[in-house]
């Protein structure tokens, strides 16, 4: 994350402080500090600074080589990096479970290809790996600094001809389109947004910039400089302080951070009171350290989680914080310093180590990805436990697509005739194959309308539930179809649209996520709904499909759990302690929680197209009275912290089923068959 002087700077040293530490104390958990994810865009302008500064003064001083950058570069950045990897396998492998260490397989095996970023963007998704016990995550950005490095140089060769100022505004121009792309992708794509060289490349570009501008001016002086070094802290410090998992990053939001790190770099002296603050010894210290701090931090928070059976405490991840400083001191002292310099190591034992590093690490992530996870490691029971943890697909197999229809939607039984449909979010999707089953078993076929992150809500639409405003007008299309499906059963995890916090269950299990925000469908990401206006369009979108005669199953909130139960279950196998056995979670909390869904459902009254299912009396105040339980007879029925899995799905099936036939809306050979 960071790159040789060309002259030194005690300032860019303290930069680096400013970028690593609140990186660290971020991923920690510290609520504090919601924007510290931008000390990456920090290390990308200091990257992208120093860099260019060394290909300039070589490649106009005639010795530049390619062959020597990439030298440097191995120096720089191998040594350190395959020591961490390392150091992660025997905790892998003791640890991890079968799909956790084929993940970590994989990782290890794009961290040698300089393709981290890549991986991580395809591996994203609704029911991805937790980001917080993916110990190599952090890495992507190294994958989008390598690739830079490849296609950079090559530019600057190829412009040199044309002079430094043309070669200025080529960098200039390339910036500005890779910002307006990345303002776009926010929208559209934003993993891909987040993750990729093209959206991130103009952060880096910013610090090149910089540097060609240079060639030909000097620095402020004076107030200017004063100013200037003081403002740009400010900006980062700000971000760092203010922006959070909200914000859509990187977008024009990340001009504020790439900013201030340009104003900081080009304005901060000595003579400065940014210089001096940056340039204190203990900030100095923390910078000379702050690419390896950098390496270990996510690694040691992440085999924490993953070990841990609740979530780790405060004070555990303040010594991990302290402890990955200590490590980073070690790996500096003795790896980093004596890989950097040629006279101990020569460039064929650098080329040659790195090469082995990398076969190193592709032979060990190819074993962990061709054995799947070596499961022999773990006793059966263990994972048979972890099976549970396995969601439910809505699609196929089993689901045969609608011809000429979205591609998204699907018919269980078609011969059966599509005369049931199930449309919501990802709560919805799991339950799909249960409400298949328990429909075919009457006789009906069911069409799967679900899509991930997409409420069952017209006019209103959240940030990270991208496709979602496409999808939904072709779902209501389809339902409101001529010869569509009469009934009509409406699942969504309701609670958050309305509290839009994530779940804390009071008792230990917190919901690691972003606040969830929803804005009027076709407005801008700008001022979020309130919950009477998000209650009016659930309302306006229920009367809608009354208004067309069908018959609306409204199913209220599933208990949210907090604990993601499978895997609690299956660590509590595996490392032995957990939750008070068996799990289960207040009935007062859930209530509490479900109150703005009730309030706001129930101006409908009760129409006679609406049939009302309350999933809780399943659940709660069965086994245990004032607990809504997520195991029964040791299985759980929840494959996470909120999603059923095939054992609590099908509870919750023949609940609709019995509902529908008790409310006489079944045909009565469908309601007699048993």
């Amino acid at each position: 994350m960071s790159s040789e002087p060309v002259a030194y700077r005690r300032e860019i040293d303290g930069l680096r402080a400013v970028a690593v530490l609140p990186v660290i104390l971020f991923h920690a958990g510290f609520e504090v500090f919601s924007g510290g994810f931008v000390g990456v865009d920090v290390f990308f302008v200091i990257s992208g600074y120093l860099i260019t500064s060394i290909i300039l003064r070589e490649r106009g001083e005639g010795r530049f080589s390619i062959l020597k950058f990439y030298e440097r570069r191995a120096r720089r950045i191998l040594p350190a990096l395959f020591v961490m990897v390392l150091a992660c396998v025997p905790f892998a492998l003791a640890w991890m479970l079968p799909w956790q260490l084929k993940d970590f397989g994989q990782s290890a095996l794009a961290v040698a290809l300089f393709s981290s970023n890549v991986l991580f963007w395809r591996q994203s998704g609704y029911f991805a790996p937790a980001a917080e016990q993916q110990p190599l995550l952090h890495t992507w950005s190294l994958g989008v600094e390598e690739q830079y490095y490849i296609l950079f140089p090559l530019m600057v060769l190829v412009l040199w001809r044309f002079g430094v100022r043309r070669m200025g505004w080529v960098i200039a121009a390339a910036a500005l389109a890779s910002l307006g792309l990345s303002e776009l992708g926010w929208r559209m794509q934003p993993t891909a947004n987040f993750y990729l060289l093209p959206t991130r490349a103009w952060e880096l570009l910013a610090g090149s910039l910089l540097a060609v501008w240079l060639t030909t001016r000097s620095r402020p002086t004076g107030l200017t400089a004063e100013a200037g070094g003081a403002l740009g802290l400010g900006l980062i410090v700000w971000s760092i302080l203010s922006l959070d998992g909200g914000t859509p990053f990187p977008s024009l939001w990340a001009l504020l951070p790439v900013g201030g790190s340009v104003l900081v770099i080009l304005c901060a002296s000595p003579a400065t009171w940014a210089g001096k603050v940056l340039g204190w010894g203990p900030m100095v210290g923390i910078g000379l350290i702050s690419y390896s701090a950098y390496l270990w931090h996510q690694p040691l928070f992440a085999f924490a989680r993953i070990r841990s059976i609740a979530a780790p405490s405060t004070g555990l991840m303040v010594v991990l914080a302290v402890l990955a400083l200590g490590l980073a001191w070690i790996t500096w002292r003795y790896v980093e310093r004596p890989f950097r310099n040629p006279a101990r190591v020569t460039r064929g034992r650098i080329f040659a180590g790195a090469l082995a590093g990398s076969l190193l690490m592709i032979a060990a992530g190819l074993t962990a990805v061709l054995t799947n996870g070596l499961p022999a490691r773990i006793a059966p029971e263990v994972l048979q436990m972890a099976a549970y943890a396995t969601p439910l697909k809505g699609g196929p197999p089993g689901c045969v697509p609608v011809v000429g229809g979205n591609p998204d939607h699907c018919v269980f039984n078609p011969d059966l005739g599509a005369r049931v449909a199930v449309w919501g979010d990802s709560h919805a999707m799991v339950m799909a194959p249960p409400l298949a089953a328990a429909f075919a078993a009457r006789g009906y076929g069911l069409i799967n309308l679900s899509h991930l992150g997409c409420a069952p809500v017209m006019g209103i639409k959240r940030l990270e539930s991208w496709g979602c405003s496409e999808y939904k007008p072709g779902a209501l299309a389809t339902l409101l179809a001529p010869d569509s499906p009469q009934i009509i059963i409406l699942i969504s995890r309701w609670a958050p649209i309305l509290e839009t916090t994530p779940f804390n269950n009071q008792e230990g299990g917190v919901e690691v996520d972003k606040p969830i925000l929803y804005y009027r469908e076709g407005g801008p990401y700008t001022t979020p709904l309130t919950k009477a206006q998000i209650g009016a369009q659930m309302r306006a979108t229920v009367e809608q499909l009354l208004a067309a005669g069908k018959t609306v199953v409204l199913v209220s909130n599933v208990p949210e759990v907090g604990w993601k139960v499978a895997d609690t279950l299956t660590k509590e196998a595996f490392f032995g302690g957990g939750p008070p056995r068996p799990l289960s979670v207040s009935y007062a909390v859930f209530t509490a929680r479900n109150r703005s869904t009730m309030e706001a459902l129930a101006p409908l009254g009760a129409p006679s197209g609406l049939v009302r299912v309350d999933p809780s009396g399943l659940y709660c105040n069965t086994v245990m009275a004032g607990r809504c339980m997520a195991e029964l007879n040791g299985r759980p029925i929840y494959s996470d912290d909120d999603h059923l899995n095939r054992i609590g799905g099908d509870m919750l099936a023949g609940l609709i089923v019995r509902s529908l036939a008790e409310r006489g809306k079944l045909a009565p050979a469908f309601a007699a068959a048993r």
